[in-house]
């Protein structure tokens, strides 16, 4: 069953960017996941890859 999972906020390293999530949307292919009609190739898995972001943090090279 899926469920809402936090993850901590990571800090960028040199040349890195972090993204922040806006908003996202369950897909087709989530649904057959959710509904197991569809085995995703590796697990655990992160849905919701329909998203809207915006790069939160840029950290330039050192």
């Amino acid at each position: 069953m899926p469920r809402v999972v936090d993850h901590p906020v990571l800090i960028p390293g040199s040349g890195q960017i972090r993204i922040a999530m806006l908003a996202c949307g369950i897909c087709g292919s989530d649904d057959h996941i959710i509904d197991g009609s569809t085995v995703p190739p590796i697990l655990p898995v992160a849905l919701c890859h329909e998203a809207s972001d915006v790069v939160d943090q840029r950290v330039s090279r050192s």
